[in-house]
This record gives structure tokens, sequence and C-alpha cells, in this order.
């Protein structure tokens, strides 16, 4: 039995579990679930030179959230928190030609449904999601030079069409950009990234549900402080280049942060990095960490960003100007990428990326604290 069909049986599997079991996930009086089938129609950048067809699917849980009193929600205009099971079959993909260097993926990711525009039954949305996966092929089993370990951390964000088609379905079509990585916890670590055709259909799980309102009862706004100071610290590592050993890193930041409203914040200040292993071009195995080497144990930027929060939980991006930084490749400019819980009004608790233009350097976990707001 050939890939495709094996494929076609487990999808037909799914899509016959999943209506089966919507009057079980009824119970819930907002929520809805959704299947989409899908086919890759580009890999990016061509220089990897990845070639052939891949086929998966997504089964996506929608906890609705028109109906909740979420400030962020109605701020985002998010119809839904979905939670998505995520399949690619890769038995076809090539990489210069040559097979059999992708294994499936399976991933499980977290996002959010957000509303462009509407015109009576047919809606544009934008899903932004974040996950963790599981890639069958890696450098290290099958000699895949993209991947460089099974597990890796995967993104995507899709542009759909919604269109009502009786009360309680919804048929999607859209647009997919899907990208996973391990992050540089492993090297190498080019990713893939492929854009991705969708058709799908979304079931309301109550028969009786009203749909599409938002609650609009007026509420006394809540006071919010405004500025707070903030000092982090992260501790990670980088892969070795082809091996199995770790280049660990230990990160700083201090800085300052505005709140826009509950939902929208700028924040600046600096990033300061310590070096564990130096760059040592006599040993350019071992401590050679491409754009992210450094003859020194320290270097030192100034950055700034946004960061959007969703009640406790914060997503935020900056963009960095380096004041010290001896490397062999001269960059002068730098982004950190970053995810936080709020831990109390003193502490979050944080994971944050460092990457030299789209190549990752490694990521950190930390705490920040906020000695001071106002």
């Amino acid at each position: 039995m050939n890939s495709n069909a094996k494929l076609k049986i487990k999808t037909t599997s799914i899509l016959i579990f999943c209506y089966l079991t919507l009057p079980v996930f009824g119970q819930n009086q907002q929520n809805s679930l959704g299947v989409n089938l899908q086919k890759s129609i580009a890999f990016l950048p061509p220089e990897n030179k990845m070639e052939g067809n891949v086929f998966g699917f997504e089964i996506i849980y929608k906890i609705n959230t028109l109906n909740k009193n979420l400030e962020w929600a109605k701020i985002l205009h998010v119809q839904s928190v979905d939670v998505i099971l995520n399949y690619k079959n890769m038995q076809d993909l090539k990489i210069k030609g040559i097979p059999n260097k992708f294994g499936d993926s399976y991933a499980g990711l977290a996002g959010l449904n957000i509303s462009l525009l509407q015109y009576k039954s047919v809606q544009l949305q934008f899903a932004p999601a974040l996950g963790i996966g599981y890639s069958g092929k890696t450098f290290f089993t099958d000699g895949n030079e993209l991947i460089g370990s099974h597990i890796n951390f995967f993104s995507s964000a899709a542009l759909s069409i919604e269109t009502r088609l009786n009360k309680n379905t919804k048929l999607s079509t859209g647009i997919t950009a899907l990208h996973y990585s391990n992050a540089a916890i492993r090297v190498p670590n080019l990713g893939t990234n492929a854009g991705y055709l969708s058709i799908g259909i979304i079931k309301n799980l109550n028969t009786t549900a009203v749909l599409n309102t938002i609650n609009n009862d007026k509420e006394k706004p809540q006071a919010f402080k405004k500025y707070n100071l903030e000092l982090s610290a992260n501790f990670g590592k980088r892969g070795v280049y082809k091996a199995k050993g770790s280049l660990f890193k230990t990160g700083f930041y201090g800085g300052f942060n505005y709140k826009i409203n509950r939902v929208f914040g700028l924040g600046t200040g600096f990033d300061a990095v310590y070096y564990h292993t130096v760059y040592n071009p006599d040993k350019i195995n071992e401590p050679y960490q491409s754009n992210a080497s450094s003859f020194d144990r320290w270097r030192l930027g100034y950055s700034l960003g946004p960061t959007i929060w969703l009640g406790n939980f914060g997503i935020e991006a900056k963009y960095g100007f380096y004041i010290y930084y001896n490397n062999p490749q001269n960059n002068k400019t730098y982004m950190t990428t970053g995810l936080k819980y709020r831990l109390s009004k003193h502490f979050d608790v944080q994971a944050k990326m460092y990457v030299h233009k789209v190549e990752a350097d490694h990521v950190g976990f930390g705490l920040s604290y906020y000695p001071f707001s106002r």
C-alpha cells in the first residue's frame, strides 16, 4: 500500500471519529470542531532545494470567546481559542533530489482565530498558532540536513474564508504557512518552511448556541499599571554543529515597559548575553555558532518592540542593535521573541529566543522581575 493510500485511510478514519463523537462534545454550549485537509504548494527558501508533495490534515477544537467577557478577545476580535492537532505525510518530499530524508510530523498547537472582515455569512479569518511536535527523521538519524532533532517547535499562520452553510456548519478554505525547527537546541537547524492550501468543515457542537454575538454589557473599566521596570535572567543552550554537545549561554535584560491598554504594550531596554564557551577558530567544529559566534564572553545590545497580553499570557518581539559584539560575521543587529506567563504582580516566568537575521541563536528559560510599577 503506497503512502497516499495510507494517508487517505488515516484521514477518513479521523473524519468518521470526529463526527461520531460530536454528541459527546456537544455538551459544551459554545464550542466547535473543525477538520482541514491540506496540500503543500510551496517550500521556502529556494536554497533548501525541497521538492515533492506533502499531504496532511488538522483537527481543530475551537473554544468560543464571543460570549465570554474577555477584554483582550474583544479588542483583538478573537472568535475562538484553538487547540490544534497537526499531521503531515512527508514521504514524497526530497532534499536536493534525494528521497527518504523526511519522516512524518505530528504536532499539537494552540492559537487564536481572529476575525478580519465579515459580510453576511462570509468571514475572513486570521489564525496564528504555536506549539511543539515530533519529526520522524533528523540529521543524526537519516542525514536530513534541515532538521537536527525529533522534537521541534512549530508555528503557523493561516488566512481563511469561512462560509456558513447552515446554522451549525461552516465551509473553510484558505492558505497556511507552517514552520518548524528546534530553535538551535540541536544543530543543524534550518528547519522547514512550507505553504499549504486547505479545505475543511467546521461543525458547531451545540444546535441551540447563539453564534457571532458578543457580550456588550457595560462594565466599569478596571485600573491597570501603565509603567513598569523589568529585570530578567534566563539560561539556555545552543547545539554543537553536527554533534551532540551543548554550548551554554546566560541572558540578562533590563528595561522599561509602557502599556497602551490591557492588551498592547511597548518595551525597550538592554540585552546582555554571557557565553560559557567562546569562539576559537583553531577548534572550529567545537565552538562554532554561525551568526552567534563570539570571540568574547559578553555581547551587549539595545532593543525595542511590542508586547501583546492575553490575560496573564504575554507575547513579545523586539528588534535590537548591538552596542558591543565581537563576532566574525560583523553582525550589527538582532531580534528577540518571547513568551511570558504572569505569576504575580512582581514575577513572570519566560521563554526567550535570540535571533540573528532569520537564524535562531538559542532559547533561554528564566524569570522576569518587576521592582516598580505605577
